[in-house]
């Protein structure tokens, strides 16, 4: 009895601690959302490990509220400790998929325990109730993988606009964005708004990050306004944030954008050669930025495609 209890507390400590100081292996989207959906599965084991702990002489309610009660304790502390810590968020979602997580497999734990004596009509509703909860942190993963596939699909576009999946790639500052319903794919390029005062920008991150391969750079672009519009685009690659981000340390150029359609095209060469005191890493390339200062407030394009070539 002994040697269980010290290897259930032993597991339940290994993965707070592992949650703790082991984050998303890189920086970019789908590892995130991938690191968030797997506090669910981890608390369900966490909480699973604290019912065993408890003693089967006890009430079978009693013992599944003090382990979902541990649990929930356990999971806003391991989001508190990261208060402090550097590179890591605090967040009411990741309580909220540790307490799913650990209802989910709770439920099926207990279908399985013979101390629970649960009738197998009741325990496939348990069962079926579990498999569903799963689908709430898992759900986002699905969601951004099928976004990730598409968008490998469309190479050598390093940030498909034509589909309804396309903002899963980038954030808008002080701008929105619409798209106009139509059968014709090509007609799906979403309508960029910049807001009527400050500046703006639309920040695509975890693009295409492998640039090698290519040449050049091709942004095509509608200004629809009848006036030109300057805009400036911004290239940096995985080792520009992992310092102080000085302006001199990525690729920055300001571009006339004329009224009507148009294909400004950026030789890769220049961006490779833009660091001051080393070359980009064009095998990892992290981020392009298009903003422009509040002189371009109010202003409305239509990105139609940016791709290598």
């Amino acid at each position: 009895q002994s040697l269980r209890m010290l290897l259930l507390g032993s597991t339940v400590i290994l993965l707070l601690v592992a949650l703790q100081f082991f984050g998303p292996a890189r920086a970019d989207l789908w590892w995130q959302i991938f690191f968030e959906a797997l506090h669910a599965p981890l608390f369900g084991v966490i909480a699973v490990c604290l019912l065993a702990m408890t003693p089967s002489t006890w009430h079978w309610q009693a013992r599944l509220l003090i382990a979902m009660a541990a649990t929930l304790l356990l999971a806003i502390f391991s989001e508190a400790v990261q208060i402090p810590m550097p590179n890591r968020n605090a967040s009411v979602g990741d309580i909220v998929n540790d307490m799913v997580g650990a209802a989910a497999f709770i439920s099926a734990a207990v279908v399985f325990s013979p101390s629970f004596h649960v009738p197998s009509g009741r325990g496939r509703w348990l069962i079926l109730f579990a498999v569903v909860l799963l689908i709430w942190p898992l759900k986002p993963l699905a969601s951004v993988s099928a976004a990730y596939w598409e968008r490998y699909e469309q190479l050598p576009s390093i940030a498909p606009l034509d589909s309804r999946n396309s903002h899963v790639f980038y954030d808008l500052n002080n701008a929105t964005v619409r798209f106009n319903s139509a059968d014709d794919r090509a007609s799906i390029a979403p309508e960029f708004h910049f807001n009527k005062a400050g500046s703006s920008s639309i920040d695509f991150h975890d693009p295409w990050s492998n640039w090698r391969p290519y040449e050049a750079l091709v942004l095509d672009i509608s200004n629809l306004d009848s006036t030109t519009l300057p805009l400036t685009i911004r290239i940096h690659d995985e080792a520009h944030l992992r310092g102080d981000q000085p302006h001199e340390d990525r690729f920055n150029r300001r571009l006339e954008i004329m009224p009507g359609r148009q294909s400004i095209q950026i030789d890769l060469a220049d961006v490779a050669h833009s660091p001051a005191g080393r070359d980009m890493d064009m095998a990892h390339i992290d981020g392009v930025v298009i903003f422009g200062t509040e002189r371009e407030a109010g202003s409305r394009f239509i990105i139609h495609d940016i791709r290598l070539e």
